[in-house]
């Protein structure tokens, strides 16, 4: 694994795409982070095909069960929130959410990697 300075790290980030999505996010008062396969392939040295970028306003929810994962991530500074926290602040901005009603036929299924069915997706109506 690839370990960089803060200096190196910010060479690595200083591209037009990482400025716009600074500047935008500055602009709406809001915090972002790069997160997932990008920042894997950058610490393995590898090039990658896509960036994805967390926007948050309220903080990071973390799930309470994960109490190492918590405390890191805010020892490196991120805003952790509680995720009820963030829901009754979410749902104080928009309201709570209404079911979407569907119908009982099953288009298609989520299936975890170890081939459980974690969810149902069903036809609307």
């Amino acid at each position: 694994m690839q370990h960089f300075s803060p200096e190196e790290l910010k060479d690595k980030v200083s591209t037009p795409m990482f400025q716009l999505i600074g500047q935008v996010a500055d602009e709406l008062g809001m915090e972002c982070y790069v997160i997932g396969g990008y920042v894997r392939d950058l610490l393995m040295n590898r090039p990658s095909k896509d960036i994805d970028v967390v926007v948050t306003q309220g903080g990071v929810a973390v799930n309470p069960k994960n109490v190492e994962l918590r405390e890191r991530l805010k020892a490196a500074g991120l805003p952790i929130v509680d995720i009820h926290e963030l829901q009754a602040k979410a749902e104080r901005m928009t309201g709570k959410p209404q079911p979407i009603p569907h119908g009982d036929k099953v288009v298609a299924e989520v299936v975890y990697r170890d081939g459980s069915i974690i969810d149902r997706i069903y036809n609307t109506l």
